[in-house]
């Protein structure tokens, strides 16, 4: 009964609206087309408010957000130096802020002067210029807290750049560190933490950087930014003031000395772009407290060479008054370091790939030849004479090698440190004067039968006796 009336009644048409209602909507409808004049197509959809001719309320505007607050920011990050020798350079690293509203300690790092000092072999293949570095990123409230504990300065300093261009930077970031393509050979002065920054944002900022730093000549070296850095550390500056070539000395543009941290956020402070200026205003997150552990006299190392130039001159002024054992021991210590110091710039140019350890104009004024000086030095050392025209010859031409290296020196063919090529001249000067024989004393000429100074009787008998005449009768006076 209950199944036939509910059946009953879903077949029942629906009850039909009262009239006014249908008269109320037909109304609406007319008014609204007429007070519209750019009705909706026929195909467009109709809210049913505005058919019944009422005013839905706006929706609320978005909150307005600088542009530069919508996108990922990038800032240069610039790190001082701490005690460890590796440091003095100082570092440089990129900023990634992907969320302004995430604290910027959560922000992404990115550092390419990463290496493993354990690796075996590690000096020979850095002064070979074989080190591979590679590139990582991580967060940078870790490695901010590292730099921190090593008392180094840190600051930041903002990237202007338009927002294609930003994003652009961050994708070739982050594909340089993948496995593929995140390792490369090491070089202090061409590719290292800071160049590969520097070549990010001239690429960017289509050689806005390179338009501003490359022109610029700074009238300094790479020598000159090495004596800086090892100032503190005399041993360390007498190698470098010897060992390497004359690459090291040519004149550098802005360009070539932003391989430093510190003057590659000087030179991007010049650069400008169509946006303005390149860099924005430095942000510090830490200042360091300890004494600048590069704190010293540059020139150290050139003063101590000097120092012994002037040592082995006055030697080589007094070596000829010495016995022959005292001057073969000198000429033989002289030969033996000339030619282990010879060796070594041949080793190191020739095994080294960095252009700076090649082409050392030293090596004419200190050639491992003078291992040949041992020959006369151990005759000397054996009471025997020694210096023969050979050896003297050899001394000579020596000697016009080294002379005519000083006074090239201030050419840019030549160019170099003034000191070790006066102690290389001083050194043949030294080795010369170690063969010369002592001048032969003059005695005054006796007459027959009178030995000059003799005071006893006796003696002069006896000399007499050795003056007397072949007919065995002594002259006497």
């Amino acid at each position: 009964m209950l199944h036939r009336l509910s059946r009953h009644r879903a077949l029942r048409p629906a009850s039909r609206p009262p009239l006014w209602v249908v008269a109320v909507l037909l109304l609406g409808c007319i008014g609204s087309a007429l007070a519209a004049p750019d009705a909706p197509e026929a195909d467009e959809p109709v809210d049913p408010l505005i058919a019944l001719g009422l005013e839905p309320a706006p929706p609320p505007p978005p909150p307005e957000v600088p542009l530069a607050e919508r996108v990922p920011r990038v800032e240069l990050v610039f790190v001082g130096v701490s005690e460890d020798v590796y440091s003095l350079y100082g570092h440089a690293a990129m900023l990634v802020v992907d969320d302004p509203d995430v604290p910027v300690e959560d922000a992404e790092l990115f550092n390419f002067g990463v290496t493993a000092f354990t690796e075996d072999d590690y000096v020979q293949k850095f002064l070979g210029g074989r080190v591979e570095f590679w590139g990582d990123s991580r967060r940078y409230g870790r490695q901010l807290r590292r730099w921190i504990k090593a008392d180094r300065t840190v600051s930041r300093r903002p990237v202007n750049l338009s927002v294609a261009a930003t994003e652009r930077l961050i994708t070739h970031l982050r594909l340089d560190i993948t496995r593929e393509r995140r390792d490369y050979v090491y070089d202090t002065f061409r590719e290292n933490c800071a160049t590969r920054l520097r070549d990010y944002l001239d690429l960017y900022t289509g050689g806005a950087v390179y338009g501003a730093l490359g022109p610029i000549a700074t009238g300094e070296s790479f020598r000159d930014d090495v004596r800086v850095a090892y100032a503190g550390l005399p041993p360390l500056l007498l190698l470098t003031e010897v060992v390497p070539g004359i690459e090291l000395d040519r004149g550098r543009t802005l360009w070539e000395q932003a391989y430093l941290p510190a003057a590659l956020f000087d030179g991007l402070g010049m650069v400008t772009t169509e946006r303005g200026p390149l860099l924005g205003e430095t942000i510090i997150d830490h200042a360091r407290g300890g004494d600048d552990p590069r704190a010293g006299w540059p020139l150290i190392g050139q003063a101590l060479i000097a120092g012994w130039a002037a040592l082995l001159l006055l030697l080589a002024l007094l070596l000829p008054r010495l016995s022959r054992r005292v001057r073969g021991a000198v000429l033989a210590l002289h030969a033996l370091a000339v030619t282990g110091l010879g060796l070594l710039l041949i080793v190191v140019g020739l095994g080294s790939d960095w252009p700076d350890m090649q082409r050392n104009w030293l090596l004419l004024a200190a050639p491992p030849t003078d291992l040949l000086l041992l020959i006369p030095a151990f005759a000397l050392l054996r009471n025997r004479p020694a210096g023969g025209g050979i050896t003297r010859a050899y001394l000579g031409v020596r000697l016009a090698l080294a002379a005519l290296l000083l006074v090239l020196t201030p050419w840019s063919a030549v160019e170099g440190p003034v000191a070790p090529r006066l102690a290389a001249l001083f050194g043949v000067v030294l080795a010369w004067r170690a063969l010369e024989r002592p001048a032969a004393v003059q005695r005054p000429r006796r007459l027959v039968g009178q030995p000059a100074g003799v005071t006893s009787a006796r003696r002069a008998t006896r000399g007499m006796r050795r003056e007397c005449v072949p007919v065995r009768t002594c002259a006497e006076v």
